[in-house]
């Protein structure tokens, strides 16, 4: 092989590697920065009552706390049975929950990480409705989500 192709070869392979880096960008919380966090007066709960005692008690509890997602919501976590675990988001402003996590999650392999003034929320563990696939582990799943316009949309 002559110098020229063994250089042709040489950049084809770092461009190649250069492009994973690109495309599989790992979305950061200051990308998703909402700016200030709300510190006025909490609005009143508007749905106080789900039909379920210990959700309701955390959305009273969650209505008087301080922003901890987003800028001016709530997230909170709970278990919605057979050790799943479910959450919502509340509005502080409205006093209403926008929406609640995507799924019920395997409450052995869940996590969750966000920030008051980002709006990146990062999922770890394994979604109820899906199954892993060979590779990957209940332990190995995270996904992230944008929460914008009241939705968490999927990066």
């Amino acid at each position: 092989m002559n110098l020229n192709m063994k250089c042709n070869k040489a950049i084809f392979f770092c461009l190649f590697l250069l492009s994973f880096s690109v495309f599989s960008k790992t979305p950061t919380f200051s990308e998703y920065n909402v700016g200030n966090v709300y510190d006025g007066v909490n609005h009143a709960l508007v749905e106080p009552q789900s039909g379920n005692v210990s959700v309701d008690t955390l959305r009273i509890s969650a209505s008087h706390k301080k922003a901890n997602f987003s800028g001016h919501f709530y997230l909170y976590t709970f278990g919605c049975g057979g050790g799943a675990i479910c959450g919502e988001i509340l509005d502080l402003k409205t006093g209403r929950v926008v929406t609640g996590l995507p799924d019920a999650y395997d409450g052995n392999s869940f996590d969750l990480d966000f920030k008051p003034d980002s709006s990146l929320l990062i999922i770890y563990g394994t979604s109820l409705s899906s199954t892993p696939s060979d590779e990957e582990s209940a332990s190995d799943m995270v996904v992230y989500y944008n929460f914008d316009s009241n939705t968490l949309k999927k990066l």
